[in-house]
């Protein structure tokens, strides 16, 4: 069973027990990878409050990824997101031993190929507001 490594963090900090938004690339569902990583997440007390599978719309990738629309990548990252389906997650993260974000990261890191090309297996949206942004755009309703 996959244990994320803990470390100790103080827990006054506010991004703690928020909710956050995590996606499950499309890589990720290919290499059926969302189980483990789920159950990684729960391990480290991450809790899925709400969950959605879908092809993210490309104007909403475009307008998400716009940071990056001047660089030779932007086509690549647009066409890789919209390559199949993606698993959008409402996460809760009151229990986390860590930000969601750091788990993520923790997380890819374990996945990733050695001598392949990396894909991003998670994305977690980096603040409250980002969250609300991407529930908005893809029209995920928390109560729907």
């Amino acid at each position: 069973m996959l244990r994320v490594q803990p470390f100790s963090t103080n827990n006054q900090n506010p991004a703690f027990g928020q909710r956050s938004v995590v996606i499950f690339t499309p890589e990720c569902l290919k290499r059926k990878l969302s189980g483990v990583v789920r159950t990684a997440l729960r391990q480290e007390g991450v809790e899925v409050i709400k969950e959605k599978k879908l092809r993210l719309p490309g104007d909403f990738l475009s307008e998400h990824f716009a940071n990056i629309s001047d660089k030779p990548t932007f086509k690549r990252v647009i066409d890789f997101m919209r390559s199949g389906n993606s698993r959008v997650l409402i996460v809760q993260d009151k229990n986390a031993t860590k930000p969601v974000g750091e788990l993520c990261i923790q997380i890819k890191n374990l996945y990733n190929k050695p001598g392949e090309q990396i894909r991003d297996l998670l994305y977690a949206s980096p603040s409250k507001e980002a969250s609300d942004d991407i529930l908005r755009a893809i029209q995920f309703n928390l109560l729907g």
